[in-house]
């Protein structure tokens, strides 16, 4: 995602390649999120329930805050070689304890 302040996956618009990803996703899908202007807040996870993803990457040259949300019955599942979260910025980076 790059520059919206809050955004649904499912509109094009809003990724840095004008599509927005698979709706099931897949074991070698790498989610970026790069805001590019303003405070980025919330990015909501609207897609197929059970939705696969190998890495997300928080790419951030400030300060901003990251919220990833999930719509009602939508779930996330980091999977694949070398699975996880990535961020590459100046930021300080937090992460919940319980999954979404």
């Amino acid at each position: 995602m790059e520059s919206p302040t809050s955004g649904n996956w499912s509109v094009g618009s809003n990724w840095l390649d004008g599509a927005p990803p698979p709706a099931a996703g897949s074991a070698t899908l790498t989610l970026r999120f790069a805001p590019t202007g303003g405070n980025f807040t919330t990015s909501t996870h609207d897609l197929q329930n059970g939705f696969l993803a190998n890495r997300l990457l928080f790419a951030d040259r400030g300060e901003r805050s990251f919220t990833i949300a999930a719509a009602p019955q939508r779930t996330i599942t980091l999977t694949g070689a070398s699975s996880g979260l990535t961020q590459a910025g100046a930021g300080p980076s937090r992460s919940p304890r319980r999954s979404c």
